[in-house]
């Protein structure tokens, strides 16, 4: 299984097919959530309410911002793609499909008696998704579509749900107004456009010029990290990472192998891949 938070995991894909795939061979669970109303809680807070949402008071108080619901009943066709597809790609935003029944209309934001209605709208509703007890993504619902076969007897709702690097802006440009590190330079553009969730941003150590920067936000991120050797990314929570060379490579953790017995780590044998895209050494330890 792979690893969908490690800041090398490349390629960090899956899909769920549970009309092949039994419960005992892989346990997803997926959550819908939607603003707290009066049919999901029965002790949040609800905007609007006469009794509900009266500020300051000791009986309904303000919740999460929204209720987290199981729905992996329902849930029929899973597939999630974050990351980078190989060492020298580019991070892209991250895109979760969920293909669920709608039989009873549960997830049709048309149906104003369903358990979730009004909040079945794109960049309200949100998703996420765990495998075997480690969450796998978590984003914000961008597109809905509902679809009914000919003869009315079946219904589906797919969900496309998309990470927080999705919420960056398509296009911002702007003049640095001096020389600084490019994890500095991460900061400061992740403050104009407004980033309003989690970063966790190392400063990085290579000096970047104060020359017009234009285009998508993530763009940019992917050039700054490219230029300090080092990646861009969204954990599943959503916390926007930037991490440099520095983060990877530590010159004073260096460690000496050996095939003759006498060095630090005697290594039973050595494999390297090479390619235009990839260089690895792999290391067995005796």
């Amino acid at each position: 299984m792979a690893n969908f938070d490690a800041a090398v995991s490349f390629d960090a894909e899956i899909s769920f097919d549970a009309l092949s795939t039994s419960s005992a061979q892989m346990a997803v669970s997926i959550e819908i959530g939607v603003p707290p109303t009066s049919t999901l809680s029965t002790s949040a807070f609800v905007l609007d309410s006469g009794t509900r949402g009266v500020l300051d008071g000791a009986t309904y108080t303000l919740a999460d911002e929204v209720e987290w619901r199981e729905i992996s009943d329902y849930v029929t066709r899973v597939h999630t793609r974050r990351g980078m597809d190989s060492e020298r790609g580019r991070t892209e935003a991250g895109v979760m499909t969920v293909e669920t029944r709608n039989n009873t209309r549960i997830f049709d934001p048309a149906n104003t008696a369903g358990t979730y209605y009004p909040w079945l709208v794109p960049n309200v509703c949100r998703m996420r998704a765990t495998l075997d007890g480690q969450r796998i993504f978590s984003g914000w619902v961008d597109d809905i579509a509902v679809d009914h076969d000919g003869n009315g007897r079946v219904s589906t709702v797919t969900f496309t749900v998309s990470d927080g690097l999705a919420r960056l802006p398509d296009d911002l440009t702007w003049m640095p107004e001096v020389e600084e590190p490019g994890g500095t330079r991460a900061a400061r553009l992740l403050a104009r456009a407004g980033w309003g969730g989690q970063s966790l941003i190392v400063a990085g150590s290579h000096t970047m010029n104060t020359a017009e920067q234009s285009g998508g936000v993530l763009d940019q991120l992917n050039a700054l990290a490219q230029g300090e050797q080092g990646l861009v990314y969204a954990s599943v929570d959503n916390v926007l990472v930037f991490l440099t060379s520095s983060s990877f490579v530590n010159p004073s953790s260096a460690r000496t192998f050996t095939d003759s017995g006498s060095g630090t780590y005697r290594y039973a044998s050595l494999d390297e891949q090479s390619s235009v895209d990839v260089l690895v050494t792999q290391v067995e330890v005796d």
